[in-house]
Parts: C-alpha cells; structure tokens; sequence
C-alpha cells in the first residue's frame, strides 16, 4: 500500500489517475482567457501535461474511457462493411483490448487537453445555431462550429506529439527548450496560413492585464507565448529536481522569479514619456457609433431605417467638434458599388449629414463591390462573372466618406476560413460556390492587392482592421507607417448569443475576448485604437494598451473622445514575428539533432 504522502503527490496522478493531470491542464488553460481575470493560470498550465508525459510507460492498456469509444466506432465500421456475413465464428462484433504505444497514449491526453481548452474558451462559435429557425441550418451551425472546436485541437496537439517522439535523444532541459520552439513554431506558422484560427493563441490570456505586456511593443505576441512557455518549462523542470538535486532546483526556482520579475523590470525603460513613440503628433476628436442591430435580422429589415438610425446618431450633440465618426462591421446592409459610394440612393441620409457638417467624416463599414477591368489587371480566380458588367469582386471592407474629392476604401484581407472565403481558392476556384455560415457576412470574398492606411482630411493615418484582422499582429504592420496614425477596429460581435429571441441578451465570452485584443494592438504599434461594434464592446484604449470607455454590450450608444495621435514604428512594427524564424529554425537544429542522434542509439542497439 502507499504511503499517504505519496496517495494523493502529483507523482502518484500522473501513473494512476492521468485524466486529473489532463483535466487541470485543460481548465487551468480555460480560466487563463478572458472573461476570466485569472490569467496566471496559463504560466502552470503546461505543467501536468508535461509531467504526465514523464509517467506514461512505454506500452500501456488502453483506459476504459478510450476503451468503450474504440470499441463503439469499431463494431459501427464492421456493420457498414458487412462484416457480421463474411466475419465468422461469432467473433464479428468482438473487441479485444490491446496495449498501445506510450505515443498514441500521450497523443490522446494531449489531444484531450486542447479539447477541454478550445470548447471551453470558443463554444460560443456554436452559438449561431441558436439564432437561426430552419432545423437543417440549426444542424449546420452547430456542426461547422463542432468541427472547429474538433481540428483545432489535433493542430496543437502536433508539437506535443513531435516533442514526445524527440525528447529521449537529449537531456532533460534542452529537450524542455525543445517543446518551447516546437510550441512557438506552431503559433507562428498557425497564425500563417489561410486555415488559421489562432483564437487559443497563449499570447493572447494576457489581455487583461495590459500592464504586465508592455514589452509585447518589442516581441509581440509570440514573445508573451514565450514567457509563459519558458516559465512553464521551469516549474516543470523544479518539480522534477525536487527529487533529484535541492541545488538545481533552486536553480530552477530562480530562473524562474527572474522570468516573473523580466515585466517589471523592464517596465520603466520601455514606458520612458521621453521615447519617439509616445510623442504626441496631434488629435482627433472621435465619435465611436453602437446601432445595436439585431444581425440576425438586419439583411432582412428595412436598410432605409438602418441608414437614418446612423445618421441620428452621428447628428447627437457634440457634433460639431467631431472629426471622425465611427461606423461598424457591414453597416451598410446591402452591396454598394465603389463607383457608386456618392451617389447610391441608400447612403443620402448620411451624405447629408457630412454635408452639413463640413469637417466632419466618416469611416463605415461596408460590403463594397467592384467590377475588374481585365484590360489593366489580372483576373483573380475567386473572381465572379456576370454578362452585363463582366469580372466583378465582393470585399468584405471599410470605406472612409468625407466632403473631399475623393472616397477611399480598405478592403478585409485576413478572412475567416470557411466562412468569408473558402481556404486557398486561387488554386481551388472550383470551391468558390461553397462555404459555411458561422455567423457574419459571409461568402467567397476577394483579396485586396495591396494594404494601404485611410487618410482623413487632418492628414491622420488610420490602420483601418475588420473584425477578426484584429487578431494579426503581423499582418497589420504595412499599415503602420512613421506618420502620426490610429488604429481603428469595426466588427459586428452579436452572433453568438445565448438568447436570440429578445434584445434582452446574455452575450458569450466570445465578444469579450475579440474587445480586448485591442489591448495588443495597441502595445504593438503604439497607437490608440478606436472600435466600434455594431452591439458592443465598443471601446477605445491609449497605446499603452488600457481599455477606455467600453459601452455596454446590446445597447444602442455613442461614444465621444479625443484620441492622441502618435508616429512612429516600434521595433515589432519593423521586424514582426522575428521569434516565428527563430524558433522555427531552432525547432528544425532539434529535430535534425535528435534524429541523429536517435539514429545513434539505434545503432549502437541501446
């Protein structure tokens, strides 16, 4: 029998009760993200994983829980293929339980930890099924959202699995580096390509907290992934030398108040009010504008009303010393012609109110429409086609209205996969018909050319982001340039919901955690930002990245402030995730070392 201090010791969880070990992981990763101030949690959250990983054997029997799934999709494959006529001896429908590698073992509790992770921090995605009537989209919705929550998890479980195949080769703290280089390599490389959902991204629990990540201005998102991993790793690596050596761990124990007190250390140097980039290079006077239109509802309704609810609010009191008003995601609810902006019969109400105003202007939201002439361009294949007006492109996009000459427009070049744009349609142009609804506008929409920033009369710069661009530190950096500028963000966050029927509606966590990237944004480039969403949060944050003035969520509102312009490019607006190649290249020395070396012990029949 054991002794009692070792009963309930983490040593003696991780050989018998592993699913605790994956449990606490997988909460302890949940309660680090918004809307849960704890975000402490994400520096141990790795570590039962990893010791977890210390205590699987190498052969094992397979626990009851994965026991009875294998067993169930096992005997459903048989029935489809007819196996109980050409299986005989009654054994048609057996199952045998059977070791496993120590591998698939490690492989399932990580995939289980990112599970609890990514259904417990983004099951609002699901969430759209309850705003649609039809049984069959309910069914779709809930499905595409499922499915998300599902892959996700097998993404991140890559670099666990690479790190438990390689690790033997090498001592234990260089193989430790080793999954924090695997980690980041898959961060980077997620945030990458046009499959991404980098929602779960480590960086991305400390929001709350904008004080403890100024130094974000320098490594950006991945570098608050690589303090929390590297701090995991020594908690990780303390534990074990518990039993080993009381020097080492304390050397671990002070490796690891370092890394904790790094923030604060540095924290004077980098928020020096003598520095280029908090230079202020003048204002402007921002009206942020929440219409609180049901999204559900607002293809549906009646644009017209839409249109005249938005230029009451922009005519609310306090007008005349606005500079900018703000407009959501798709306010506009209908497609509208870039060569039609001024003219469109839809957008009077509000021309009139830039007319009355002179200095007043306007930054919306919009889906713009734009025919391609083939004469001086190259046909994209997502391109649409119709025999009156020939090529033509949709974009999910911002528009900049004002009394000068000409109308300026951004277009949404990070698109939700799936969603608003079938992944790598240029060489799949034969997908362009099909995509999901996950709430949104969504479609096959184009890719702009090129990024440029919106220019307001005053001469302000203004990185112009839709919704979920705000996520891309290192997408948005051709925006920034060294002239003085704003950050604006315009999204639509009311799809997901727990309750569609009223207006009287608890939101998900989902547009809690969108509204404080903002605070990222902010620290990275070190400019304020300026968002405005169509039910809310709508907020602006200084460029130290501290929330000011957020609305309430489903309520009809507008916000006044004047924002400080700043110019400028910070070192991570120059370099961006410089971290992604590093440790890319490091993941690529580990692996092709190990494999050596594997290759070794192979030999030499160890």
């Amino acid at each position: 029998m054991a002794p009692e201090k070792e009963k309930w010791s983490i040593y003696r969880l991780a050989r018998n009760r592993p699913y605790l070990m994956v449990l606490a992981s997988g909460l302890m990763l949940v309660l680090s993200f918004p809307p849960f101030p704890t975000s402490f949690l994400a520096y141990i959250a790795f570590v039962p994983l990893l010791l977890l990983m210390d205590h699987t054997p190498d052969r094992v029997y397979e626990d009851r829980l994965w026991g009875f799934f294998k067993a169930f999709f096992i005997n459903i494959w048989r029935m489809l293929t007819l196996q109980f006529i050409w299986r005989f001896k009654g054994k048609a429908f057996w199952y045998k339980r059977a070791t496993i590698s120590r591998y698939a073992q490690i492989f399932r509790y990580a995939y289980l930890t990112f599970l609890i992770w990514n259904v417990g921090g983004c099951y609002w995605i699901m969430l759209t099924a309850l705003g649609v009537e039809s049984p069959d989209e309910k069914i779709a919705a809930l499905t595409a959202g499922l499915v998300a929550n599902l892959i996700n998890p097998v993404l991140m479980t890559i670099p666990v699995y690479l790190f438990a195949r390689l690790r033997r080769a090498s001592t234990a703290f260089i193989f430790s580096l080793g999954f924090v280089a695997f980690w980041i390599t898959f961060e980077w490389l997620h945030f990458s390509w046009e499959l991404s959902w980098s929602w779960m991204t480590l960086g991305h629990s400390q929001t709350f907290y904008p004080w403890w990540i100024q130094y974000a201005e320098f490594t950006g998102t991945l570098g608050i992934s690589l303090h929390i991993l590297l701090v995991n790793v020594l908690v990780y690596q303390m534990i074990r030398a518990a039993q080993v050596s009381k020097y080492r761990r304390y050397a671990y124990a002070t490796g690891i108040a370092l890394l904790l007190a790094f923030p604060f250390v540095v924290k004077p140097y980098i928020l020096n009010p003598d520095r280029d980039v908090f230079q202020e290079k003048g204002s402007l006077n921002v009206r942020l504008i929440q219409p609180n239109i049901d999204p559900y509802n607002k293809y549906s309704g009646t644009a017209r009303e839409q249109i005249l609810t938005f230029a009451r609010l922009m005519r609310q009191p306090g007008v005349d010393s606005i500079d900018l008003a703000v407009l959501p995601e798709t306010a506009i609810p209908r497609i509208v012609w870039n060569h039609n902006l001024r003219t469109d019969m839809l957008l009077r109400p509000i021309w009139a109110v830039l007319l009355e105003h002179p200095d007043l202007s306007l930054l919306t939201g919009l889906t713009e429409g734009r025919i391609i002439d083939s004469t001086r361009e190259v046909i994209p294949k997502s391109a649409r086609y119709a025999p009156s007006i020939g090529h033509y492109e949709y974009y999910n996009a911002s528009a900049l209205l004002g009394n000068g000459d000409s109308i300026q427009t951004f277009q949404k070049g990070k698109l939700v996969p799936m969603v608003e744009r079938m992944p790598y349609l240029e060489y799949l142009a034969f997908l362009k018909d099909y995509n999901l609804d996950l709430g949104g506008s969504f479609g096959n929409y184009g890719k702009p050319p090129s990024m440029h920033p919106l220019v307001t009369p005053q001469g302000v710069e203004i990185a112009s982001l839709v919704c979920y661009e705000s996520e891309y530190g290192n997408y948005i950096r051709p925006l920034i340039s060294e002239n003085p500028g704003l950050l604006s963000i315009i999204t639509n966050d009311g799809w997901w919901n727990f309750d569609n029927s009223t207006n009287e509606r608890k939101g998900s966590s989902g547009h809690i955690q969108h509204a404080h990237f903002a605070t990222l944004r902010a620290i990275e480039t070190r400019r304020e930002v300026i968002r405005s969403a169509n039910t809310g949060i709508s907020l602006f944050t200084d460029n130290q990245g501290n929330i000011l003035q957020p609305t309430p969520y489903w309520t009809e509102t507008f916000n006044d402030r004047r924002c400080n312009v700043y110019g400028g490019r910070t070192f991570y607006v120059r370099h961006g995730d410089y971290l992604g190649w590093v440790c890319g290249l490091l993941s690529l020395l580990l692996v092709g070392f190990f494999w050596v070396k594997s290759r070794r012990l192979v030999r030499s029949g160890q």
